[in-house]
């Protein structure tokens, strides 16, 4: 099957919530808010499930196949149009996913989350008609390969057509930050959480 953007039915929301738990559960963020790497792991699972959800109504995903499989996954969202809110899990009918995952973590890491949170959402992009890149993932077995690279520009030139001026997105995950400034996008704001002990970066990057 060709890489394409799709709408997922409810096993391959599935499939795609753990290989992105997979990727995303040594990142730093999820590395300080839970430290057991087994609970870190589930955590991360039940966040993407509920996550997912919410952007296969009202995102964009871009599925990344190899032999027929999928193998990676691009998550977009018009933040203009939608957000990753209350109000999408909601009508998303993800409350349920997002109880889940609220109460399986400890007070002391809602906490951390919470703050993580607040300070993710408070600055805003400097302009407008940008697509949000939310989060990305592949099996562990084609990292490094140059499948997302190639996957990326594909779907960016599919943003490019419909008329959006660029891209912008988040991370607070060390590792990224060169990798982002290398493929050419600019840091437009740096915040730390109120305990000072993550710093977010925010991207953009024009078309």
């Amino acid at each position: 099957m060709e890489n394409s953007f799709q709408k997922l039915n409810k096993w391959e929301q599935i499939k795609m919530a753990e290989i992105l738990a997979d990727a995303f559960s040594n990142h730093d963020n999820f590395v300080y808010l839970i430290e057991d790497d087994k609970k870190r792991l589930k955590a991360a699972s039940l966040l993407f499930q509920f996550m997912t959800k919410v952007m296969n109504k009202y995102g964009f995903i871009y599925v990344v196949y190899q032999e027929e499989e999928p193998v990676g996954y691009i998550t977009f969202m018009d933040d203009q149009k939608n957000k990753l809110d209350v109000t999408t899990v909601l009508k998303s009918n993800a409350l349920w996913k997002t109880a889940r995952f609220w109460f399986f973590i400890s007070q002391r890491e809602r906490k951390k989350y919470l703050s993580y949170l607040k300070t993710y959402n408070e600055p805003v992009h400097k302009e407008e008609n940008l697509i949000h890149l939310y989060y990305t993932g592949v099996k562990e077995a084609y990292r490094g390969k140059g499948l997302m690279k190639q996957a990326m520009s594909d779907a960016l030139s599919y943003f490019h057509n419909l008329g959006y001026k660029g891209v912008c997105l988040e991370t607070s995950d060390q590792n990224n930050v060169g990798l982002y400034k290398h493929l050419g996008y600019e840091v437009t704001r740096r915040v730390k959480t109120k305990d000072e002990r993550q710093e977010i970066f925010f991207f953009e990057k024009h078309f």
